[in-house]
């Protein structure tokens, strides 16, 4: 996975002329630091030269009739959450969603080609990733126990002021934000529920953000290919009761929960799902999940 920083640069430069997004026209090497941190110019790379001249194609539309819309832009980009100790870290730097400089101007002004974009914040580290709504909840014994070993990933902590932070970045810039929610914190095993107490002092949190319009959350992710790790049955009893907490939150804002986040999910690759664990999830969920997610791995 590329920088943050480098992805939106490669998505900047083939969009404009294609209007296809590929965000992996090329590598950053693991020492060139993130934008946003007194980085030079000189030292962005230029994008690959085509090797081969434009493709032309055609295509018939056999029906005029227009079946549907999508409610947003096509491009998607991602930001993760790596640390530096992560396992992913030296790639990543500083250019978490935890410690990229999001009010750098040269970085505003690159994501503005891409407004109306779908910001995903979210990936591996979303699992163990706590927020800083209850009192000691980012202790240095809590984030020792949101630690998963098997993806090497480390307790970390949103605050709400670096939640408040990246929203503006997505207003500022545009951007839909897709985030991801953790599905693990205070959950046993694959049959046990999670303590929703955290996961709701953000949405309470976010309503408080919308209803300032500050607000730029369009889709709650609910974890990170941990669809394994929990029951079908669980898992979509899981988004309903968020679902409902997530209409509290509204409301308790005075906000209509129609216009509330939508919630989407599970995150997986599409080859290791089984018609068997979506239907028992699609029931258990009681209609309040919006679509699916799939990963793709090229």
């Amino acid at each position: 996975m590329p920088h943050f920083c480098d992805t939106f640069h490669g998505l900047i430069t083939t969009a404009a002329g294609l209007g296809v997004a590929v965000s992996a026209a090329y590598e950053s090497s693991a020492s060139k630091p993130c934008l946003g941190h007194d980085v030079p110019d000189k030292t962005w790379p230029k994008p690959p030269a085509a090797s081969q001249p434009p493709i032309k194609a055609s295509a018939t539309i056999g029906s005029t009739t227009l079946s549907q819309t999508s409610q947003w832009g096509m491009v998607g980009v991602n930001i993760d959450m790596w640390s530096a100790t992560g396992k992913y870290g030296k790639d990543w730097d500083l250019c978490s969603a935890l410690t990229a400089n999001l009010t750098d101007p040269r970085m505003i002004d690159l994501v503005k080609a891409l407004s109306g974009a779908v910001l995903r914040v979210g990936g591996s580290p979303a699992d163990s990733l706590l927020y800083d709504v209850l009192p000691d909840i980012c202790s240095p014994a809590n984030l020792e126990q949101a630690s998963h070993e098997g993806q090497e990933t480390h307790g970390q902590c949103l605050t709400m002021d670096r939640w408040e932070a990246i929203n503006a970045f997505a207003l500022k810039t545009g951007m839909n934000i897709f985030f991801d929610l953790n599905a693990a914190w205070t959950r046993k095993d694959k049959h046990s529920d999670i303590n929703f107490h955290m996961i709701n002092g953000l949405f309470k949190n976010t309503a408080r953000l919308a209803a300032q319009n500050k607000s730029a959350v369009v889709t709650w992710q609910f974890s990170n290919e941990l669809y394994w790790d929990i029951e079908p049955a669980i898992y979509g009893k899981d988004i309903a009761q968020m679902h409902a907490l997530l209409k509290q939150a509204w409301e308790a804002e005075g906000l209509d929960a129609s216009d509330a986040p939508t919630f989407e999910g599970p995150d997986g690759e599409f080859t290791k799902f089984g018609t068997g664990y979506l239907e028992s999830m699609l029931d258990a969920t009681n209609g309040s999940r919006s679509a699916w997610g799939f990963h793709t791995y090229a």
